[in-house]
């Protein structure tokens, strides 16, 4: 089992039916610790938002999913600390989660966008960019 950070384009496709949602949804079943920085919760609700106003989902469904976006991680890390961090060691704020982080599972710690079709193994020396388990 591995740690994964979920950015908001991950969170959304486990919450809101919709291409990639039966990929995001494995990506959870297999993830030992799911973590994100805090700010997911305002960028997968703002994406909800859109969702409800563009009539995809009716506002019980987004409130819905908010609730479950909450139970969705395991961990949320400050966003005030990762943005310093993300400029010290020159990677974007959602690496900067969990480099550093000593997770409480064992095997990789991959960094997961949905928009992306690579993952990032962030306690390989070499931080090397491997293709997203499906």
């Amino acid at each position: 089992m591995t740690m994964r950070v979920f950015d908001a384009s991950a969170a959304i496709k486990v919450l809101v039916a919709e291409d990639g949602s039966e990929r995001a949804a494995e990506l959870v079943r297999n993830t030992a610790w799911i973590v994100a920085p805090d700010l997911v919760i305002a960028e997968t609700t703002n994406v909800l938002w859109k969702k409800h106003k563009r009539g995809e989902v009716y506002q019980s469904q987004a409130m819905l999913a908010i609730e479950q976006l909450v139970s969705l991680f395991d961990e949320l890390l400050p966003a005030t600390t990762l943005a310093a961090r993300s400029f010290e060691i020159r990677q974007p704020p959602i690496t900067a989660c969990i480099v550093g982080f000593n997770p409480p599972v064992g095997g990789p710690a991959l960094c997961c966008s949905m928009t992306s079709p690579f993952c990032t193994d962030l306690f390989n020396s070499r931080q090397r960019r491997i293709p997203c388990p499906k």
